[in-house]
């Protein structure tokens, strides 16, 4: 499968590693593909305007993160426009054009000093455009500026021309607008597609976690190798669909919970390593990875409330202060976790870069506060 990239160049994907999520805009590699340095659980978001992809190699999360901030910087929140963002200042700039138009039909009654106020604000209008590449902004950039001086190009005063050009630039502005109301329904499409796979794989574990709860109660009434033959079979199923979880981080906790069931089940074969003890004690570590996961989630989707609330503007206090309250309860409800018997244990990490972001939230610094969350996310 040939898919342009974001490096500008073609990358030959083997089928074979490559699935789709939803639709035909996002993607995952089943599999790493080092001739590109890319991972196992990598999504790719399809650019059909640009005709290149966007690589995530943190998986969903991340690919949800990078949609979001689109739409925050579009100034498109919750499927509304916000009082910042590329519409606000696309829509003031539409504004300003018209009213301009306005001033022009009492041109011949204006003093100079009206006149040179008209001039200041038409250049200070165009300026505001300065810079940019979209076709439709550069060319209401060109006609605002051109509308700047009354003296057409034969050398007459002539004022309805330069309303034809205030009315051009805010139709090629209202055009822009409208391409990224279209773009920004999209990505909101492209949203729900992500988070119904996010909750895909955690009903994965939700299932998981039940269905272990059951094999460690069952797994407690053995007591001889020859009754422990159907949990045998069942625990090494069970792994196999484990192990068919390629999104990050999600992965990681399936397929170790996938190997703590193999070892659970080497521990229920005939001979001397029979012990139903150390096999419940495998079942038991699965399902405290399982919960472990959990606790991401929580973190997870409130970094995603977060940057959801401080890029709506005006900001909701009430929400600020929910949000906040919602951190204070997640960090209480961390203070006891221990995750010492994992290789690799991180709660102790979690709580400190946690702790960090309740200061700085305390101190109205969010964006830090929002930083510290971001750390403290790593660890998992």
């Amino acid at each position: 499968m040939i898919l342009p990239t974001r490096f500008g160049a073609e990358t030959d994907i083997p089928d074979a590693v490559i699935e789709s999520v939803y639709g035909t805009t996002i993607y995952r590699l089943t599999a790493d593909v080092k001739r590109y340095g890319l991972s196992e659980g990598t999504v790719l978001l399809a650019n059909r305007e640009q005709e290149l992809w966007h690589v995530h190699d943190m998986g969903l999360d991340s690919a949800l993160r990078a949609c979001n901030h689109a739409t925050s910087g579009y100034g498109w929140s919750g499927g509304a426009r916000s009082e910042e963002g590329e519409l606000a200042v696309l829509s003031r700039f539409v504004a300003g054009n018209w009213h301009l138009w306005h001033v022009l039909l009492d041109w011949k009654t204006m003093s100079p000093a009206e006149r040179r106020v008209y001039e200041t604000i038409c250049g200070n209008l165009a300026e505001q455009l300065t810079g940019v590449r979209n076709p439709h902004k550069v060319l209401a950039h060109e006609r605002t500026l051109r509308a700047t001086s009354v003296i057409d190009s034969r050398g007459r005063t002539n004022p309805v021309s330069r309303q034809a050009l205030h009315a051009w630039a805010a139709h090629e502005i209202e055009l822009r607008d409208g391409d990224i109301m279209q773009i920004a329904m999209r990505i909101d499409m492209r949203k729900a597609r992500l988070i119904e796979a996010i909750e895909r794989n955690m009903d994965v574990l939700r299932r998981a976690y039940e269905s272990l709860r059951l094999v460690a109660q069952a797994t407690a009434n053995i007591e001889r190798p020859e009754q422990a033959t159907g949990m045998r079979e069942q625990l090494p199923k069970l792994a196999a669909r484990l192990r068919k979880t390629h999104d990050l981080p999600w992965r990681h906790v399936s397929r170790r919970t996938a190997q703590d069931l193999v070892w659970a089940a080497n521990r229920l074969k005939p001979g001397r390593n029979f012990n139903v003890g150390i096999a419940i004690g495998h079942v038991e570590r699965g399902r405290k990875s399982i919960r472990q996961l959990r606790k991401y989630r929580e973190l997870a989707d409130f970094q995603l409330a977060t940057s959801l609330a401080l890029a709506r503007r005006p900001r909701n206090p009430e929400e600020i202060q929910y949000l906040f309250g919602e951190l204070v309860r997640y960090r209480a409800s961390i203070k006891t976790t221990v995750d010492d018997e994992f290789r690799n244990p991180i709660m102790a990490r979690v709580r400190s870069a946690t702790d960090r972001a309740i200061a700085e939230w305390r101190a109205t610094r969010y964006h830090v506060a929002k930083r510290m969350l971001h750390d403290a996310a790593k660890p998992f």
